[in-house]
């Protein structure tokens, strides 16, 4: 369905012919100005109400009168439109009357619950015990099958089982403010107070007063609110972590949400689903397979002083161990394995993708869940309802994040003992 708009005003465009959307010549303010306006009315689909002048001007020293239309209304869809008639007004303006079928234009805010997992009161002992349980099982898989498909999925099913013992709470978010109803009220009564409170001193002490209780009001307020985040699970000094469950009280969880967008027909979308494919076709232009139109980038000869050869990788359970400190618990992940978990019990849970990872590198195969990722929209330049102003940043799964990262440690330790980096280079480098 689409989107009822509506924008009035005085644009002040006497050189537009509005009924056929034409300039006429010489135009005031120049040809760029019009024009851009037109094409605006064009791109979103809007119509013009107003077809009669609404400014008139009389000189008498001058001895002329004219007469032009500045005042418009542009609306979208044209069936919204029900009247519009131009009356005598009390400026040199006329007064436009336009009424719309705008009927269940708005619908009421439903309260969105969403499901939070509290692995801050999770039972640590039992998720060890399953672990430490079913890890011959585990092993079974990895010497009785080939790949990595039904090693993944066998370590899937036993996450997916951990995951059902932690507690869940629901938390209904109706408004992204924490403010009640007597803030609300406050706030309505000092901005009344504002305008009087230099009339007299008693005018200046009632409103002063009365922004003390709103003040204390809101002190009350986000206070209560602090405490019902349960802020006290011994990380009430991580940043971090009290803005997330801040955010996430508040439904100001990171989103992807994206404006109205334009298909390469101009028409405007602004269901999900028509955005998320109109996104999806431009970014499947951007890649291209055997393009002969790139050349070789040649950097230039680098003086290479290194006799020792990189030789085969191999992955640590070390690193396993360290990687799954360092990763970010609260990513998320497409295969639904939070990286969270992993961090309850490093020791025990780098066993498993240990194992994972080694058959991944010997057999030079990636279970199929890697294969899937998040595409998030990111706005980069320009207008944000042209989808090639966007640029996709792909989530892929947590597990195959710290797989990648233990490569890249290796590769680029190899390539900075023995000097092979361009000395230009300084991204993604150390002390640089």
């Amino acid at each position: 369905m689409d989107i009822p708009i509506i924008i009035a005003g005085d644009l002040n465009l006497p050189s537009v012919n509005w009924s056929d959307l034409t300039v006429t010549p010489s135009p005031r303010y120049g040809d760029n100005v019009n024009q851009s306006v037109i094409n605006t009315v064009m791109q979103f689909g809007f119509s013009q109400a107003v077809t009669s002048d609404t400014y008139f001007y009389n000189s008498i020293a001058d001895n002329c009168a004219k007469s032009s239309l500045l005042d418009v209304v542009l609306y979208r869809p044209h069936e919204k439109l029900n009247s519009c008639t131009v009356e005598l007004g009390i400026s040199d303006h006329m007064t436009v009357y336009c009424t719309f079928n705008l009927n269940n234009v708005s619908q009421p805010i439903e309260p969105k619950v969403i499901s939070v997992t509290q692995y801050d009161n999770a039972n640590i002992s039992l998720i060890e015990q399953m672990l430490i349980g079913s890890f011959d099982s585990f092993l079974n898989v990895y010497y009785t099958t080939i790949g990595t498909n039904s090693l993944w999925s066998c370590f899937a099913d036993l996450v997916k089982l951990i995951l059902s013992t932690i507690p869940t709470k629901s938390v209904t978010v109706t408004s992204r403010h924490f403010h009640g109803e007597e803030i609300v009220k406050l706030q309505k009564r000092c901005n009344k107070l504002h305008r009087y409170r230099n009339k007299s001193n008693l005018s200046k002490l009632s409103y002063e007063d009365e922004i003390k209780k709103l003040n204390d009001a809101k002190a009350r307020s986000e206070h209560a609110f602090i405490r019902s985040l349960n802020l006290n699970s011994g990380k009430a000094n991580n940043i971090k972590d009290t803005w997330r469950k801040i955010n996430e009280r508040l439904g100001k969880c990171k989103s992807s949400d994206v404006p109205l967008l334009c298909d390469s027909k101009g028409d405007i979308l602004t269901d999900n689903m028509d955005k998320a494919n109109v996104l999806n076709q431009y970014f499947g232009t951007v890649f291209k397979k055997n393009d002969p139109s790139y050349a070789a980038c040649v950097i230039g000869d680098l003086p290479i002083n290194s006799t020792r050869s990189m030789g085969g990788f191999n992955v640590h359970f070390d690193d396993v161990y360290r990687e799954i400190l360092r990763c970010k618990p609260f990513t998320k992940s497409p295969d639904d394995v939070p990286s969270k978990l992993f961090k309850l019990s490093p020791s025990l849970f780098a066993p498993y993708l240990y194992l994972i990872f080694a058959r991944t590198i010997s057999s030079s195969d990636i279970p199929e869940a890697w294969k899937k990722s998040i595409i998030v929209p990111i706005h980069k330049k320009g207008p944000k309802n042209l989808p090639e102003n966007y640029r996709p940043i792909n989530n892929i799964s947590n597990s195959a994040k710290i797989l990648e990262r233990i490569i890249f440690n290796y590769i680029n330790s190899y390539l900075e003992k023995e000097q092979l980096l361009h000395p230009g280079q300084h991204g993604f480098r150390q002390h640089y």
